[in-house]
């Protein structure tokens, strides 16, 4: 049917709807389809750029998309596009070759006839106006592009955004989501034992410092280690042999041995080590436990703990107000995060966040196909600012009475963290889009739990926030 015609035909009201446009034209070329429209396709020269157009659509266009808004019958140029395709589909006896695609909140019947033809609602949600669209196009058997995609978007994100990114000149403040640790022990103490029965025994007992097992070895901050085992008819224990490895040599690597434990050792024990301080802190803090399908642990509040309600953020140059969880339908949604511990550039916890959600504000779902669809619902329209917020909040309802948020690292020395992430400067800004315009397809094909985490390193922008 389409044999020879595989150009979907974008008319629309210039400048008004450039923006719609623009997004519109990436996400059927990030589909794999041939578009064209005068934003992109007429760079200027043309003696009869009308004479291209009539050409573009009466011999190579198999759909004519119509963005209709306020601003389309306004325009003349708009106005006589639509009455060729009109004209040129019903002396071909072309069916459906006209697609309207509603923008805004428009009468059907703005244009006579306008309203026999089947309209695509991308009002107030561009993503399920795509997704319908997407749908209907696959449906009709239109040819996808023989191009490569990556040759396709490489050409568009050059011609458009290497002249036109949205930059501008402003100094700005970005956070990111590294949470620094500013303050390290000077040793890690590596204490081995006989057997790994020996060194199992000390893990079970319980103290305020952290403490990991390596084989037949205990690894901790502290300097003198529990040698009694009340688990086990206090039988005392004694190490055969203790390392002390310092934590200045580690960061600059000039730590050097040929043995254990190596370079690569101290490194893993200094890094399991904050972890564990972490872990051991949330766990104190009252939060609860996910286990992804990573294995990776995400922490949340679940609906008994007031920790995660109503909570006044004030972070340098911002403020915000937010509820770590709330209704979802008939269930709950709760924020999460979790997290890895890098040593460069910063010593710090890497944050990543999360949704989980919960039958009655407790029970977790145990369906993790559903729970990943309904994190792909709840967080579509979350962006930059929200996730920003939300990260922010939980470290501040981490703070105790006295407003301190404290990390164990033995018995002498508590590490004090600060309730916001590392900021950065930057001599740029950037304009950011409207929520209907991000550009997402935001639909149900996503395979992996792995696609809704942040990448490495999320930055966020400041922003003032009104309470």
């Amino acid at each position: 049917m389409y044999k020879g015609k595989d150009i979907l035909f974008l008319s629309h009201a210039n400048p008004e709807d450039n923006h719609f446009t623009e997004w519109l034209y990436a996400q059927l070329t990030l589909a794999g389809y041939k578009c064209w429209c005068d934003l992109e396709s007429l760079h200027g020269g043309e003696r009869d750029f009308s004479e291209v157009i009539q050409k573009i659509i009466s011999e190579d266009a198999c759909k004519f998309l119509l963005v209709f808004s306020l601003h389309t019958f306004t325009k003349d140029f708009v106005i006589d596009e639509f009455d060729f395709a009109k004209s040129f589909a019903k002396k071909n006896k072309i069916k459906d070759f006209i697609f309207p695609i509603r923008i805004a909140d428009v009468d059907y019947d703005t244009r006579i006839g306008l309203n026999r033809y089947n309209h695509f609602q991308f009002y107030p949600s561009w993503p399920e106006g795509l997704a319908k669209l997407l749908k209907r196009i696959h449906y009709d058997g239109i040819p996808k592009s023989t191009e490569k995609r990556t040759q396709i978007l490489s050409s568009w994100a050059t011609n458009k955004f290497a002249l036109d990114s949205g930059i501008t000149s402003v100094q700005r403040k970005y956070f990111s989501n590294w949470w620094q640790i500013n303050s390290l022990p000077e040793f890690i103490y590596v204490y081995q034992y006989v057997n790994e029965t020996q060194a199992e025994a000390i893990i079970q007992e319980e103290t305020v410092y952290p403490k990991i097992r390596h084989g037949n070895c205990v690894v901790a901050f502290q300097r003198n280690i529990i040698t009694i085992c009340t688990k086990h008819e206090d039988i005392e224990v004694h190490p055969s042999n203790v390392f002390k490895l310092s934590i200045p040599d580690i960061l600059k690597e000039s730590y050097v041995n040929e043995e254990f434990p190596t370079f690569d050792d101290a490194q893993n024990f200094l890094k399991r080590l904050l972890k564990k301080s972490l872990k051991d802190f949330l766990f104190r803090t009252g939060l609860s436990r996910h286990k992804m399908s990573g294995k990776q642990d995400c922490f949340f509040y679940k609906k008994h703990n007031q920790r995660a309600y109503k909570v006044k953020v004030v972070y340098p140059s911002g403020k915000t107000n937010r509820t770590l969880l709330g209704k979802y339908l008939d269930n709950y949604w709760h924020f999460g995060i979790s997290f890895k511990v890098l040593l460069e550039p910063f010593v710090c916890f890497s944050m990543k966040s999360h949704l989980i959600f919960t039958h009655d504000g407790f029970t977790k779902w145990d369906d993790d196909e559903l729970m990943f669809k309904a994190r792909r619902k709840k967080g579509r329209m979350m962006f930059n600012k929200e996730w920003r917020d939300f990260l922010m909040a939980i470290l501040y309802s981490f703070r105790d009475e006295e407003g301190k948020i404290l990390l164990v690292f033995n018995d002498e020395q508590l590490l004090e963290m600060l309730p916001y992430t590392i900021s950065f400067e930057a001599d740029f800004d950037y304009t950011e889009p409207t929520k209907e315009s991000r550009i997402s397809l935001l639909t149900e094909d996503f395979s992996t739990e792995e696609d809704e985490e942040f990448l490495e390193t999320e930055i966020y922008e400041e922003e003032e926030i009104d309470e």
